[in-house]
């Protein structure tokens, strides 16, 4: 057997772990970049906007599936519910990450262009945070998801 079919035929799949439970989690990349929009499934139109990708590491799991968290940011058009939750979203995941975008990188939504192709955010790699997952299946794919961060305590 050749060393590629090896590999193939005897490497595990990654897991999706339990959701519920905690997780120390590590940004490998994150990337400013435009949502995809488009036509939902009620015939409304979901707007093109700015956000930021984290794809997570989960530390204590090596065979775990990675995690992606997609922060996007609210516009104009967004009710004032929307407009809190999403920032509340936002000011979570940095404050667990440890990510002080004065010195970490900060992000201009207003820089955004729909047709921009992602930004890396190089500051931002290797912070590690807590949050709590969940699981998801979407289009015949189970992942994880936050459900929600960890604030450190004293903060």
């Amino acid at each position: 057997m050749s060393m590629l079919a090896d590999i193939v035929q005897n490497t595990p799949d990654p897991i999706v772990v339990p959701a519920g439970q905690s997780y120390n989690l590590q940004v490998t990349k994150a990337v400013f970049q435009a949502t995809k929009g488009g036509t939902r499934e009620d015939g409304t139109e979901k707007p093109i906007r700015p956000m930021i990708t984290l794809y997570l590491k989960i530390v204590d799991e090596p065979q775990a599936q990675m995690v992606t968290e997609s922060l996007w940011f609210p516009v104009d058009t967004d009710k004032e519910e929307v407009v809190y939750s999403q920032n509340l979203k936002i000011k979570g995941a940095l404050q667990a990450l440890g990510i002080d975008p004065a010195s970490d990188g900060d992000i201009d939504p207003t820089s955004f262009a729909p047709e921009m192709d992602p930004i890396p955010i190089p500051g931002w790699a290797g912070k590690m945070g807590v949050a709590v997952l969940g699981v998801r299946t979407y289009q015949d794919n189970t992942s994880n998801e936050v459900k929600s961060w960890i604030k450190p305590k004293g903060l």
